[in-house]
């Protein structure tokens, strides 16, 4: 039994590198070339590229700043922090994201592709039930994919799901190290079809979008909340959308649920 695994995972491995060498980047943000300190909605623009496009928002409502800051491993691995410094207000804070342009992703008519999303996520503060959160939104600003809800506990919930238990928030990422092993990877896999094959710290997860087969994906977005008044902030780093010709999406799906994961971080 262990040899068959072996065997088809070697094939699953091949034919996900075979994806991934077909992939078409079609939106990116790199913040390496970006000055270190405060950082605007324009600057994030400017480092922002691909055929898609996006116009990103800072929200600075409670006290939030937004900072771009140096990697302290020395690989000059920039990342984007969002910290909303005033411990007086509970709730959910939007932090940061960004609107596609145009027409957004058309994913349930996306040319018999798949929409392969990527990115790092670091938690910079942490309190007593707090979380970081992510979504893709339509055209309506409704939520057709909370992504992943990642509590203090640990527990990561995907669309109103507990998908697993996972790393806590805390311990935080002070200052910001890419090679820290609290930098987690966070990959979306969504078919034309609506169906959601992702992987978050080694918790891999199916789900499908919500919404209807209409909805395009015009907006990512990234929270922090919770019901305490502490503190709360986090990273993110290396974001990237790119298309995957559909039929070998099947091998990536099957390797998030066996538990290969394929790390993209850069390494000293």
């Amino acid at each position: 039994m262990k040899h068959i695994k072996s065997n088809i995972l070697a094939v699953l491995a091949a034919l996900a590198i075979s994806a991934s060498a077909n992939a078409v980047t079609l939106l990116e943000v790199d913040f390496d070339s970006l000055p270190t300190g405060a950082v605007t909605a324009a600057n994030l623009n400017g480092v922002t590229s691909g055929s898609i496009g996006a116009s990103w928002f800072l929200n600075t409502g409670r006290g939030a700043v937004h900072t771009i800051e140096a990697d302290n491993s020395g690989n000059g691995d920039l990342a984007l922090l969002s910290d909303d410094t005033n411990g007086g207000n509970a709730g959910d804070q939007q932090l940061n994201g960004f609107n596609m342009t145009g027409s957004g992703v058309d994913i349930y008519n996306f040319g018999g592709s798949s929409l392969l999303i990527e990115f790092e996520t670091a938690s910079r503060r942490s309190g007593n039930n707090k979380n970081l959160h992510y979504q893709l939104r339509n055209a309506d600003s409704s939520t057709i994919l909370d992504i992943i809800r990642w509590s203090n506990n640990g527990n990561v919930t995907v669309n109103g799901v507990v998908a697993g238990s996972g790393p806590t928030l805390g311990p935080n990422v002070n200052p910001w190290d890419s090679t820290s092993p609290n930098v987690y990877d966070v990959s979306l896999l969504i078919d034309s079809s609506g169906n959601v094959v992702g992987s978050f710290a080694g918790i891999n997860f199916t789900t499908t979008l919500m919404g209807s087969n209409t909805d395009t994906i015009d907006r990512f977005q990234f929270f922090s909340g919770g019901s305490s008044n502490s503190h709360k902030g986090g990273y993110l780093n290396d974001i990237k959308f790119s298309s995957v010709p559909e039929p070998t999406t099947v091998a990536l799906g099957v390797l998030g649920m066996i538990g290969l994961t394929f790390r993209r971080r850069r390494q000293a």
